[in-house]
């Protein structure tokens, strides 16, 4: 394979991969569920949920509304653990 086909390859492979990250952002509300827990934050019942697409998120939703609230995000799976398990000791149930 020459670089202009390597190059091609390389950019229908992107193009793909952007096609399902996108359709799974707009289909689902969350990537893959990594971990979640119960939480209260600010008087509201609630889950703090580790979810990852491209990279990590921690997400907080509402039990009476559904609403969401990012609360942190990172390349990390290390730093998402720390942030994750910092906020369920601060606010789990």
């Amino acid at each position: 394979m020459d670089e202009k086909e390597q190059m091609k390859f390389i950019a229908d492979v992107a193009k793909i991969v952007t096609e399902v990250v996108v359709d799974t952002i707009r289909t689902k509300p969350y990537g893959i569920i990594h971990d979640s827990h119960p939480v209260s934050i600010h008087g509201k019942d609630g889950w703090l949920k580790w979810d990852y697409i491209i990279l990590n998120e921690l997400t907080f939703e509402e039990i009476d509304t559904g609403k969401k609230h990012s609360l942190f995000q990172s390349l990390s799976d290390k730093d998402t653990k720390e942030r994750f398990d910092s906020l369920v000791e601060k606010y789990g149930k």
